[in-house]
C-alpha cells in the first residue's frame, strides 16, 4: 500500500527549553532538552561561544582564597559626571572600584582607592565580612548597606579623585509610649511615679519653658499647706510650712495648652474644663537615634534602659530624591522601613546635603503647640509588621516595592508621588525571594527568584496596580526545581539592557567551592525563551565565573588635558599656572557587553573574561557540548508507525577566512559542524548520526590577505537520509569539539502508512 507523503517546515526553532508539556502535547518550536546555544531573534539557533579571559588580562590589586566573600554592585553618575560608571567589588570588609571604560577591562582599576568597611563596625554586629552589600546611587554619590556596619555613603572627589567614605546616623522621633496604658490616662502620684512616665509626659509635650512650668503649675495645684507653731500659749510661733495632699502628674490626655487662659498662662481650673476621655494625645517630641534610643540621655531623666539594636541596614534604595532603608534581623525591627527626608542640594564641589540622609522623622515637633504639621518632604518611619525578612528595596514608578521571604508589599504614593503625607501599603503576592542577588530589575519591572520558580511583577498601564506572575509553570519548572536549594540561593542575577536578556549565574548541586558558578540561565525577553549553559572546567587550575555585569560601552571620565604652544612648551596663565581643557578619556561608543568576572585560581586575584572564544573551548582548552532536541512529531496520528525518509537541514556558513598554521599550511578561520540524529519513539539514543554541515566550495588562499573569503554561498542546504521508523521522532542537533554552528531551520519529508 502506498504511504502518505507530507512536509513539515521548522524555521523558528528558538522558544527554548520547555520541560512541562507533555509528549503528545508538546508545542511547536521548544526544546525537549537543550544546552550551550545561544538563540536569535531572526530565527537562528547558534553554538554559544566559549568563555574565556581578556588577551593579557590584568589581575586585581586584591587577593582572596576560596572562602572569602565576594560581591559586586554598580555606582551611577559618579561624582556627578553622568557618563562614567564604577564596578564595585567587595571582598570581604573592603571595597574596590573598577572605571567601565573601553578594553581591556581589567586594567582600569582605580589605583589606590578602596573603602574598609571595618572601620564602620559597631559592637555586637555580624562583622561586614560576613554579608554581601547593596548599593544605590543618589546625585553622584553611593549610599552602602551591609547589615554587619553602618550605612555610609561613598563621594569621589572631583579634583583629586580621591574616594572617602561617611557614616550615616539614622535619627527618627520617638512615638513609642513606654509606660503602661492605664498610667498614661490617669493621674499618677508623683512619690509612685516612674522614670518612664516622667519620660513620657515630657515626650507628649509637657516640657521646654511653657511646658515644664505648666507642669510645675498642675502639681503645685494639687497640694495643701500647714504651719507648725513651737511654744506654749502666747509663746507661740510659727516656725515652718509644710505641704500636705497628692501631687499628681497630669493624664495625658490633653495637652498643656489646652488649659491656657486668654492672658496665655496656664491654668488648671480651665484645663480641667476640657473633657479629655482616654484618647491619648500626640508624642513624639524627642528624637533618638534609631539604632540607640537612649531617652534618659534625650530628656535628662535618669534610669531608663535603652533600646539598642545590633544589627544594621542590608537593603537601601532611591526614590524621588529619598532614600530608604530596610533588612534588620530583629525582632523589634524586622518590618521597619526607613525614608530620609528629599535630599536638597546646594552649591559647590560636593552637591548633596547628606546630613539628612539619616534624619527619617518630620521636622515639625507633632507635641508642640504650634508647629506640629507633617509635611510632604519629610521623613519616616513604615512598619509592615507582615513581612518576615525583608530582603530588598525597588523602586519603580512611584512605588517603594518590598520583596521579603514571605510576600511583596508595595508602597504606593498618592497622585503618582511619594510624600510623607499620603502613601498606601498594599500586599501584592504571597511569593517571597529567596536571596536578593538573584533580584533583576528589567527597567524597572521586578524579576526574581523564590523557593518555587522564577517570577516577575505585571503592571496593570491604567491603575499600575502589580500583580505576581510564575514564569516557570508551563515552561521550565522541572529543570528549575532539579536545581538544589543551595544552589538555588546562590544565583545572581544581571540584565543586558540592549539585547533585553536576563542571565542568572548560579552553582553546580553540590558544589563545595564557593563563589564559583558553573552554570548560567537565561531568559530572553523578545522571544519569552528559557536557555541554559554550562561551563566547563579545565583539568588542572581552572579559572571560574564568579558573577556576570553589565558593561554599556559608554563610560568615560574628565581629564585635565595641558594647553601647548608651537614649542611644545605648557601654555600659563599671568599667574604661572598651566592653562588646560578637559577632555573624555577612553571615551567610546561601545557594544554593550556581559562582562564575566573570573576568579584566576593560580594567582587568588580577579580578573575579566567574556563569552567571545571563537575556538569554541572554555577558557581555552575545556569542549562543551551544544545540542538541542526537537519536539516529538507523530506526523499526522499516533497509531501508525512513520519513517521519515529525508531532513533538509539549513545552515548559516561561518567560516570567515584563513589563518596560517605553523607548518606552513591553511586553516580555516572559524570552521562549523553539526550532528543529527534521530530519536524515535522517545528515546534518547538513536539512529547514526550524521553531518548537516556540509561546506565544499571553499576559495584559494591570498597569502596576502588571509581574510579575503568569498565562497558565493552564505546558506548552506543538506539533504539527510533519515535511519529508523516509529509512531514519532524528534531531532537532535549537537556540536563538534572546537567547531561552531548557526542553525536556521530544516524541513522533514514525513512518510505514513495509511492504516495502522
Amino acid at each position: 500500500m502506498p504511504q502518505s507523503l507530507s512536509v513539515k517546515n521548522v524555521n523558528t526553532f528558538v522558544k527554548g527549553l520547555n520541560t512541562e508539556a507533555g509528549e503528545l502535547t508538546f508545542p511547536d518550536d521548544f526544546s525537549v532538552d537543550e544546552l550551550n546555544c545561544d538563540l536569535r531573534r531572526n530565527g537562528e539557533r547558534r553554538r554559544r561561544e566559549g568563555i574565556k579571559l581578556e588577551l593579557e588580562p590584568t589581575p586585581s590589586s586584591f587577593s582572596f582564597n576560596n572562602q572569602a566573600l565576594f560581591g559586586f554592585g554598580t555606582w551611577h553618575n559618579v561624582a556627578g559626571n553622568s557618563d562614567t560608571e564604577y564596578l564595585v567589588i567587595q571582598i570581604n570588609s573592603k571595597l574596590y572600584f573598577y572605571d567601565k571604560k573601553a578594553s581591556p577591562l581589567s586594567s582600569h582599576e582605580v589605583s589606590g582607592q578602596s573603602i574598609d568597611l571595618t572601620s564602620f563596625e559597631q559592637t555586637g554586629s555580624t562583622g561586614s565580612a560576613n554579608s554581601r552589600c547593596e548599593y544605590t546611587s543618589l546625585n553622584g554619590l553611593l549610599i552602602v548597606a551591609n547589615p554587619g556596619a553602618k550605612t555610609i555613603f561613598i563621594r569621589e572627589d572631583q579634583d583629586t579623585g580621591v574616594i572617602s567614605a561617611t557614616a550615616i546616623n539614622f535619627r527618627v522621633r520617638d512615638f513609642k509610649w513606654i509606660s503602661p496604658r492605664g498610667q498614661l490616662t490617669n493621674a499618677i502620684d508623683e512619690e509612685a511615679v516612674t522614670a518612664e512616665r516622667i519620660y513620657d509626659t515630657q515626650n507628649a509635650g509637657w516640657v521646654g519653658p511653657k511646658g515644664s512650668a505648666a507642669l510645675e503649675t498642675f502639681l503645685a495645684a494639687n497640694t495643701t499647706s500647714e504651719f507648725i507653731f513651737v511654744g506654749e500659749g502666747d509663746n507661740q510661733t510659727q516656725e515652718e510650712v509644710i505641704t500636705t495632699g497628692t501631687r499628681n502628674y497630669p493624664p495625658l490626655t490633653l495637652p498643656w495648652f489646652s488649659g491656657k487662659t486668654a492672658a496665655g498662662a496656664f491654668s488648671v481650673t480651665e484645663w480641667e474644663k476640657v473633657q479629655a476621655g482616654t484618647t491619648l494625645i500626640g508624642n513624639g517630641h524627642y528624637i533618638l537615634d534609631f539604632f540607640k534610643k537612649d531617652r534618659s540621655q534625650a530628656s535628662g531623666v535618669l534610669g531608663i534602659t535603652p533600646e539598642t539594636e545590633a544589627n544594621r541596614f542590608s537593603t537601601v534604595s532611591s526614590l524621588g530624591g529619598r532614600v530608604f532603608y530596610s533588612g534588620l534581623e530583629s525582632d523589634q525591627n524586622s518590618g521597619v522601613i526607613l525614608f530620609s527626608p528629599v535630599v536638597e542640594g546646594f552649591s559647590g564641589l560636593n552637591n548633596t546635603d547628606t546630613t539628612a540622609f539619616g534624619e527619617c522623622h518630620q521636622v515639625n515637633d507633632p507635641s508642640s503647640e504650634d508647629l506640629t504639621d507633617l509635611l510632604d518632604t519629610d521623613g519616616g518611619v513604615i512598619r509592615i509588621l507582615e513581612a518576615e525578612g525583608i530582603k530588598k528595596l525597588h523602586a519603580f514608578n512611584n512605588s517603594i516595592f518590598v520583596f521579603a521571604r514571605n510576600g511583596v508589599w508595595q508602597i504606593k504614593g498618592i497622585d503618582d508621588v511619594f510624600k510623607a503625607t499620603g502613601f498606601a501599603v498594599n500586599k501584592v503576592s504571597s511569593i517571597g525571594i529567596s536571596d536578593k542577588e538573584s533580584f533583576v530589575s528589567v527597567e524597572g519591572v521586578p524579576y526574581w527568584w523564590s523557593d518555587f520558580g522564577i517570577h516577575r511583577l505585571g503592571f496593570d498601564n491604567a491603575s499600575f496596580q502589580s500583580s505576581e506572575e510564575n514564569l516557570t509553570i508551563g515552561t521550565i519548572q522541572e529543570f528549575f526545581d532539579n536545581i538544589e536549594g543551595e544552589a538555588r540561593v546562590k544565583a545572581k542575577g544581571s540584565y543586558d539592557e540592549v539585547n533585553k536578556k536576563i542571565y542568572w549565574v548560579y552553582p553546580n548541586n553540590g558544589e563545595t567551592t564557593n563563589h564559583k558558578n558553573n552554570n548560567v540561565l537565561i531568559l530572553d525577553l523578545v522571544l519569552t525563551a528559557f536557555y541554559p549553559w554550562k561551563i566547563e572546567d579545565l583539568d588542572t587550575n581552572s579559572p571560574h565565573l564568579l558573577g556576570l555585569t553589565y558593561y554599556t560601552g559608554f563610560s568615560a571620565r574628565e581629564t585635565p588635558t595641558d594647553i601647548l604652544d608651537e614649542s611644545d612648551v605648557i601654555v600659563t596663565d599671568e599667574f604661572d599656572v598651566p592653562i588646560f581643557f578637559d577632555t573624555k578619556e577612553g571615551f567610546e561608543t561601545g557594544d554593550s557587553i556581559m562582562v564575566a568576572l573570573c576568579y584566576n585560581s593560580i594567582t587568588e586575584t580577579m580578573t575579566m573574561g567574556a563569552f567571545n572564544s571563537t575556538d569554541f573551548l572554555d577558557w581555552g582548552g575545556a569542549n562543551y557540548s551544544s545540542y538541542a532536541v526537537g519536539g516529538y512529531d507523530f506526523m499526522g496520528d499516533l497509531m501508525g508507525r512513520k519513517n521519515s525518509p529525508y531532513i533538509d537541514v539549513v545552515l548559516k556558513r561561518t567560516e570567515t577566512g584563513f589563518s596560517l598554521n605553523g607548518d606552513g599550511s591553511y586553516s580555516l578561520v572559524r570552521p562549523s559542524s553539526l550532528k543529527v540524529t534521530a530519536l524515535w519513539d522517545f528515546k534518547t539514543t538513536g539512529t547514526s548520526t550524521q553531518q548537516a554541515y556540509r561546506f565544499k566550495r571553499v576559495p584559494i588562499v591570498n597569502e596576502n590577505d588571509l581574510t579575503e573569503f568569498d565562497p558565493g554561498d552564505t546558506v548552506l542546504n543538506t539533504r539527510l537520509k533519515i535511519r529508523g521508523r516509529g509512531r514519532s521522532v524528534a531531532l537532535k542537533f549537537e556540536s563538534e569539539t572546537g567547531k561552531d554552528f548557526i542553525l536556521l531551520g530544516y524541513g522533514k519529508l514525513n512518510a505514513r502508512n495509511n492504516r495502522p
